[in-house]
């Protein structure tokens, strides 16, 4: 699933966050299931997202320059996947 398919490789801007963050807000706010994934998952995403050539921080934040997601959060969510261009970096969950 794509968070922000319209933003690949555009500038950060506070509205993309704005954007970015009314999205999250639905999503939660129609979801009955469990969106999070567990720790070890989370864990093993960001340490991917660690050492991507494409993590930038962006008001203290990590920030992906690909999809433009604050990659804390992103990480967090069941249905998102790493968008980088080579292929996603996040190893697929069972």
């Amino acid at each position: 699933m794509s968070c922000c398919p319209d933003k690949k490789n555009k500038p950060f801007t506070e509205y993309s966050l704005v954007k970015a963050t009314r999205s999250v807000i639905k999503h939660f706010t129609n979801s009955t299931y469990d969106a999070f994934v567990d720790e070890e998952v989370k864990k093993m995403r960001m340490e991917a997202c660690n050492g991507c050539d494409q993590l930038r921080e962006v008001f203290g934040l990590k920030n992906c320059k690909v999809c433009d997601c604050f990659v804390d959060a992103k990480s967090s969510l069941v249905e998102m996947d790493c968008e980088h261009p080579d292929g996603s970096k996040w190893r697929r969950e069972k």
